[in-house]
């Protein structure tokens, strides 16, 4: 199984599972390609049989976010 972070063309994304013919493309939450959910939904994926990629896309991070991705962890969506 591959797990790592790679670029390509300036998009940074997870990689994960074995090499198949079948791929997901899954789009991460708004906390961002990093989340433990994200990952966690990926790899299960991935144990499946899939080959999944998860881009990096919420650029630029608000506040800095999470991996310079997504919202920061103790972003309050109720006083926003």
């Amino acid at each position: 199984e591959d797990k790592d972070g790679r670029i390509l063309r300036d998009l940074e994304f997870y990689q994960t599972g074995p090499a198949s013919s079948a791929a997901i493309i899954l789009y991460p939450d708004i906390w961002g390609w990093d989340s433990g959910r994200t990952r966690l939904m990926a790899d299960e994926f991935a144990r499946t049989g899939y080959r999944v990629y998860v881009p990096k896309l919420l650029q630029p991070a608000l506040e800095g976010g999470t991996d310079g991705d997504g919202l920061p962890p103790d972003f309050d969506m109720k006083t926003r």
